[in-house]
Parts: structure tokens; sequence; C-alpha cells
């Protein structure tokens, strides 16, 4: 997955970024809900791209970095609330597809969000960490928090867990 060229072929001048990964992950599982298979390995190449090992995941500290060159060094190694969120949306989908080790990425989505950007204080998301999750930026995104309410919406429809809908109607 990645940004195309005017002929529709992956740029390689580029890298991968996780937003588009997750996104495209996250539609394909759709299609294969609707009943096309033909979709499940696209499917299976997201969800093995945010296994740990997988070219987005980051070995060292966990979670996943928004961006990273083609031969897997980090671009954009900030931990990002707007990321992780559709990761959490791929993880639901992909689960909901019953796709091979994307129960697995949702129980790891679910809690690195939880872990590192929920703020049950306030019921909102944090937004940007360093790769280390040590340092947290001020500024609280707007946007971040949107898509972070849809993983959530996807994360109490497939799993039916009271939390997710409570949080959710906090936004």
């Amino acid at each position: 997955f990645g940004w195309l060229t005017d002929d529709g072929s992956l740029d390689p001048t580029k890298g991968v970024e996780l937003w588009i990964t997750a996104r495209m992950t996250h539609v394909a599982a759709l299609a294969v809900l609707e009943g096309d298979t033909a979709y499940g390995e696209v499917v299976d190449h997201g969800v093995a791209t945010f296994a740990p090992g997988g070219l987005l995941h980051d070995p060292e500290h966990g979670g996943w970095f928004a961006s990273v060159h083609a031969d897997g060094s980090p671009d954009i190694a900030d931990k990002r609330a707007y990321e992780h969120a559709f990761v959490v949306l791929a993880a639901t989908s992909a689960s909901a597809a019953r796709r091979p080790g994307a129960d697995d990425l949702l129980d790891s989505a679910l809690q690195t969000f939880e872990q590192r950007f929920w703020r049950e204080s306030d019921g909102l998301a944090v937004d940007v960490w360093d790769r280390s999750w040590s340092e947290l930026e001020d500024y609280r995104g707007v946007n971040a928090n949107m898509h972070s309410l849809e993983a959530l919406l996807a994360a109490w429809d497939v799993t039916r867990e009271e939390r997710y809908r409570e949080r959710w109607r906090r936004y």
C-alpha cells in the first residue's frame, strides 16, 4: 500500500505510511465481509505489516511508526493517535472478517490505544508521543480524536466490550 504515481503504480520515492496501510486494510476487509474473498490476501498483507516483525511495527518501543522508508527504517517515528486509531479500525475489520492474526492485532492495537492514547480523566485521546513514549506533545488533535471515536465505535461493534461504548459516548 502507498502513494501512487500518475499511472497508478506505487511511487518508489515515497515510503510506507501507517494511515494509508491501515485504511486500505480496513477497506479490503470490508470487501471480504461483503463476500469478495479475493481481497483476503490484501487484508492478510496489512495485518502482517502491523504484526511484530512487520514493516510498520516498532520492535524497540512497541506501537507503530507513522511512516517508514522503503528499506523499513523509520521516516516518522513519532507515535500518533491519528495513525494508531486507523490500526484499531483495520484490526476490527480484519477480525470481523476472521482473517489470520487479526484478533491478536486487535488486542495489541486496543491495548496500545488504551495505555498510550486514551486519557480517562478528559474522555479524549492525547495526540503525539515521541518514539519511546516518554514525551507527549501538549496539543490535543481534534482530527486524532475524531478518528479515535470511529475506532472505538468499531471496537465496540466487534468486541461488544462495554468500555468502548462508554468511551465513545463521552466524545
